[in-house]
């Protein structure tokens, strides 16, 4: 029931508003969870870095958000605005240069008469939240941050080891830190450091869901 949204300073209120890109560009492909797209952004030529942009990078910033907000709010029944967890979406303008952060209200109805927030006729509303489509559109933000960043993308730096990579933004950016561990493709682990001095950190299982939640 207890709502988990903080996922990164400001989200909330990036879900009203939008971002200004420094120059419009063409969307990357690796905007849905598609692991061919992110490979091809991860071994582009680094003559081609100028395609890239802030905007790319703020985007694959808010996309880890969104996807792990709803990850981590599936079972999320009533919120302070009354009714279930509404999932959150990046939706950015044709050629990429402005991206909102929007709640969507997809529920789904189950018959659960014990449960609290059930209605009248014994059925509660859970957001309707896919794990497996989630945790991959997760894992392929990370591997466009991890690129984008190996890039120097609006002057961002990584520490990358191969299972671990550590990417500090620029300080025009929300996040200070992104700390992502991988095992066998995928993310296993994620912190995230803020620049209201917020830690947070979240574990996942294999099918996607988190530890802990």
């Amino acid at each position: 029931m207890k709502l988990l949204l903080s996922l990164t300073a400001g989200l909330a209120l990036l879900a009203q508003t939008s971002f200004a890109a420094p120059a419009p560009v063409a969307a990357p492909t690796a905007l849905t969870p598609d692991k061919a797209a992110a490979k091809s952004l991860a071994t582009k030529p680094s003559t081609t870095a100028p395609a890239f942009n802030c905007s790319d990078l703020r985007r694959a910033t808010l996309r880890l958000s969104a996807h792990a907000s709803n990850l981590a709010n599936i079972n999320t029944t009533h919120t302070a605005t009354g009714g279930p967890y509404k999932p959150l979406e990046v939706t950015c303008t044709i050629g990429g240069a402005f991206c909102n952060v929007e709640a969507r209200e997809l529920v789904k109805r189950v018959y659960d008469p014990k449960h609290p927030d059930a209605d009248t006729n014994g059925y509660v509303k859970y957001p309707a939240i896919s794990i497996g489509n989630e945790y991959a559109g997760f894992n392929t933000a990370a591997a466009e941050v991890k690129a984008l960043a190996t890039l120097g993308v609006c002057k961002s730096q990584i520490l990358d080891q191969g299972s671990l990579a550590i990417v500090k933004y620029h300080s025009d950016f929300e996040v200070v830190t992104d700390t992502l561990q991988f095992k066998d493709g995928r993310v296993e682990s994620w912190t995230r450091q803020t620049r209201e001095g917020k830690m947070q950190s979240f574990s996942f299982k294999n099918d996607g869901s988190m530890i802990g939640i």
